[in-house]
């Protein structure tokens, strides 16, 4: 059993860095420039990621009284 979980964390793995890395690969530096013009957007994307998911996740865990390990 642990070596199939080994070999599902190392697939996954692989997963997501080849994922990163073609997206890398396909973005533009024109693209990524114009991310940075619109600063408000981007401080919203940070919130919505650093404080609204973490909160509603804390939120539902507490909601359904899921196990500490969840």
């Amino acid at each position: 059993m642990g070596v199939m979980v080994a070999l599902f964390n190392l697939a996954l793995l692989s997963f997501i860095v080849a994922t990163m890395f073609s997206a890398g690969l396909s973005t533009t530096v024109d693209e990524i420039r114009s991310v940075f013009q619109r600063v408000w957007l981007l401080v919203a994307v940070l919130v919505v990621a650093f404080v609204v998911r973490p909160l509603v996740g804390w939120g539902l865990a507490e909601a359904f009284d899921l196990a500490t390990p969840a």
